[in-house]
């Protein structure tokens, strides 16, 4: 499986001229072709992820809730749906399709 994260520090890194090294730990700049095909491979595996598909018990029971005025997420394994749809409506919780980082919690608004 894509390590997502290599996959954006590679596109970075690939953007800015490959001066900073390469997450990929090619060394020698003649390799940068099967990196880059290494990168091409890793980027495609995640975007052929977001397509459409029958999610998994373990994805539908992983579910990160974050309420209103809490810094910390609940990660719900048994859960009530029908609650956490009247509390998203109320603008009391929001729902994290993964786990996301304190950082990215506070830089996406609550609308």
């Amino acid at each position: 499986m894509a390590d997502r994260e290599k996959v954006m520090q590679w596109l970075e890194t690939c953007a800015n001229g490959c001066e900073d090294g390469c997450p990929y730990e090619y060394k020698n700049l003649v390799y940068r072709v099967e990196c880059k095909a290494d990168l091409m491979s890793d980027a495609l595996e995640l975007l052929k992820e977001q397509k459409p598909r029958v999610m998994t018990l373990d994805e539908l029971i992983e579910i990160y809730i974050e309420f209103k005025g809490n810094a910390y997420l609940v990660r719900l394994t048994m859960f009530d749906l029908q609650k956490i749809i009247m509390y998203m409506d109320d603008g009391i919780c929001r729902l994290w399709a993964g786990k996301p980082t304190y950082e990215q919690m506070e830089a996406v608004k609550w609308e």
